[in-house]
């Protein structure tokens, strides 16, 4: 069942999330939440639009990767004050937290477990799109499409203690306790703010002067002005 963010200040969903909306500014998300995977679609515009609007601009897919024992008690939140996806579920003796939180240019993904190493995902991003996706650094994905002017998007992955690796053409982390994934996307790139520059942005104006920038910091400042930049 659709579930419409700016109808209910609280809606709680069992078992499984529905295709949840998710966003802030003139972008739009569509998120969907299960115990195996956590997809984001990016919706330019926050419509549908031309002759492929039916499909989004990219898609952003954690693969959970440590599904044993069985997750249980799975539940998700959504609360329209701040735009705010949240997942509770235990694993055994291990409670998971997924946050996911709209800004009007970044989506931000918070992951956090009460027992250390008990998060392991496998990032993929991509479009149904024609295009190609690419790793940067490590730790970045971009995609960029095949028409010109070329529609891109953008996703990094950044633990808070342990380190990626690259498996082809996705992003895979294992055994942390606590990380994040910025998404951000757009239908034309500016050359004086582009896409790939968004994580040096977004640390230059949370954690300014840091030569490697505190993402706990980072992430608590996002989540305690609620979404706001």
């Amino acid at each position: 069942m659709l579930r419409i963010l700016s109808i209910f200040p609280c809606l709680l969903c069992l078992a499984s999330a529905a295709p949840l909306p998710l966003g802030q500014g003139p972008s739009a998300t569509m998120v969907e939440d299960t115990p195996a995977r956590t997809t984001v679609n990016a919706i330019p515009d926050g419509r549908n639009q031309g002759p492929a609007g039916d499909l989004p601009l990219a898609v952003l897919r954690i693969d959970w990767l440590n599904n044993e024992p069985t997750p249980k008690d799975f539940e998700v939140t959504v609360t329209d004050k701040q735009k705010v996806i949240t997942t509770t579920y235990r694993q055994g003796a291990t409670g998971i937290t997924r946050t996911l939180l709209a800004t009007p240019e970044i989506i931000f993904l918070h992951f956090v477990a009460d027992q250390p190493g008990a998060i392991s995902f496998k990032t993929t991003l991509g479009s149904p799109r024609d295009g190609t996706t690419a790793v940067q650094n490590r730790n970045e994905l971009t995609w960029t499409s095949a028409r010109a002017p070329a529609m891109k998007a953008y996703a990094r992955v950044i633990p808070f203690e342990s380190d990626v690796e690259t498996e082809g053409d996705s992003i895979v982390l294992r055994g942390e306790g606590e990380c994040m994934v910025i998404f951000s996307f757009t239908r034309l790139d500016d050359a004086a703010k582009p896409l790939s520059g968004t994580w040096k942005r977004l640390a230059a104006a949370l954690d300014p002067g840091a030569e490697h920038p505190d993402p706990v910091k980072i992430w608590q400042t996002i989540l305690a002005h609620g979404g706001a930049p």
